[in-house]
């Protein structure tokens, strides 16, 4: 292989332009508000002055990710305007030609192609085989999870993995100054990766700590320092003064949105939340707030009816505690192991975090899939699968109509099937199948039987999910502290 080039079998290649020829069928299906967010940012990044991004308003999708992903948004503007320069105009509201559908969804297949090519090389590391590595890297280029939200429904998730795997890559390499940037600019690129952030802190930090004298110590942590902190600089430089990072902040940060997201994703809080509604209905309390609850509305007024409200503080104390586990392996083991941390790490933020959106949950799924398999362990890998197939089974919402229920199941089941080891068939695995089955069923028999809460499906939906969530999160931690 010459240097600099990516060596990229054919084999890998066809299996790539094969997902890429499959992901381009599904153009014109649903798109959700997400796609006329993304077409407003294209348009605010090209329209206007950078010191103008993060206080434009005419759309109620205002820019709420990082510079980085502006920047993006920025490149993508460039070239829009050669395939629909309407796309390109604020004002245009709702803006949804063939042309710009067709160039939005093909800059998603770009974002794919990074993936792609940052899973192949950490695969590399570990599985020699060329038929082991096509078929792992099969189940992350067809990943039900990520063609459901970004193919469809309408994000980049793969850019933001992709930047995540080349850092972890990087780490697995002992190019941890490197890697500390990159994965620094996965975070300035989309901030959900900031539920994972303290693990890779403890893996840099157990690398400073492993130098051979104090000096070597000081220097790498210089170094590690330095770097990111120019990385930062260089990225934020636009936005370097007060009224620009407070309002960009405000933005990233929107915590008056209420403890739950409205498709109520499945962690502790929607258990929380399931509760609450539960007591409001036995013991006959008409809050409004509790009945904005079982509506799946969001905001400061979607409070909970009988039950304490839980403050942001809270949810940030529950969730660094949750991480303490990862954290402190990750400071004896370092990169070793550093998927599986990563995996933990963000499942935990999930359970526990601050108005989490149901789409984070692929977080803690890639990094649980891709680690699935390199690992010899039966017993964690049909952990990880089985928390991979909880975790598609709760996207199922994302996808309004009969039509697209059928396509993602059918994609979900044969996910499943592919996945699954061939032995070490654990109670887990057993529990997750039958709580899957349970929501399907529920999802067909409650709107019959129960027409009249709407909310229902949805709400038994996250609390049979969320169940089997946190039992997959406490068999990993138990497992792992000593």
């Amino acid at each position: 292989m010459h240097a600099g080039k990516i060596d990229i079998p054919c084999a890998e290649l066809s299996l790539f332009l094969l997902s890429i020829a499959f992901k381009t069928l599904l153009f014109p299906l649903y798109k959700s508000t997400d796609f006329e967010v993304h077409r407003n940012w294209l348009a605010i990044t090209h329209s206007l002055p950078v010191s103008q991004w993060y206080f434009e308003a005419t759309s109620e999708w205002t820019l709420d990710y990082p510079p980085l992903f502006a920047y993006m948004e920025r490149i993508f503007a460039f070239f829009a305007s050669y395939a629909d320069p309407g796309m390109l105009d604020i004002k245009s509201l709702d803006y949804s030609s063939w042309a710009t559908v067709v160039y939005q969804r093909s800059t998603v297949l770009l974002s794919d192609g990074m993936l792609f090519i940052a899973v192949s090389s950490l695969l590399r590391r570990h599985i020699s085989e060329p038929r082991k590595r096509l078929a792992a890297l099969s189940l992350v280029a067809f990943n039900p999870g990520l063609i459901v939200v970004d193919n469809i429904h309408f994000q980049y998730n793969g850019a933001v993995f992709a930047l995540l795997i080349f850092s972890i890559r990087l780490f697995q390499s002992n190019c941890i100054t490197v890697g500390s940037c990159v994965f620094l600019g996965s975070i300035l690129l989309k901030h959900i990766n900031l539920y994972v952030a303290p693990v890779m802190a403890c893996a840099a930090l157990c690398w400073v700590s492993s130098g051979t004298s104090v000096s070597d110590k000081v220097g790498r942590f210089s170094r590690l320092a330095a770097s990111s902190l120019c990385i930062v600089l260089a990225i934020l430089w636009p936005f370097l003064n007060a009224t620009q990072l407070t309002q960009m902040l405000s933005r990233m940060f929107p915590f008056g949105r209420g403890l739950c997201h409205a498709y109520w994703a499945p962690n502790v809080w929607a258990l929380y939340s399931a509760l609450d509604v539960f007591l409001s209905k036995v013991l006959g309390s008409s809050s409004s707030t509790g009945a904005s609850m079982t509506t799946g509305l969001v905001g400061e007024g979607a409070g909970t009816a009988l039950l304490p409200s839980v403050s942001p503080k809270v949810t940030v104390a529950l969730t660094l505690l949750a991480l303490l586990p990862a954290c402190r392996q990750a400071l004896r083991t370092g990169s070793e192991n550093l998927l599986s941390l990563v995996s933990r790490a963000a499942l935990a933020s999930f359970l526990f975090g601050y108005h989490v959106h149901e789409k984070a949950i692929l977080m803690a799924t890639l990094p649980a899939l891709i680690n699935s398999a390199v690992t010899n362990d039966s017993g964690w890998m049909m952990w990880q699968r089985s928390l991979c197939l909880v975790a598609h089974i709760s996207l199922f919402p994302l996808l309004p109509g009969t039509t697209l229920w059928l396509f993602q199941t059918a994609l979900t089941v044969g996910f499943a099937a592919l996945g699954r080891p061939k032995q070490h068939v654990s109670l887990v695995w057993t529990v997750c199948q039958y709580a899957c089955a349970l929501v399907l069923a529920m999802d067909v028999l409650l709107p019959i039987f129960l027409p009249h809460l709407p909310f229902l499906p949805l709400m038994a939906r996250s609390s049979i999910c969320s169940v089997a969530l946190l039992m997959l999160w406490l068999q990993a931690e138990c497992q792992t502290i000593v």
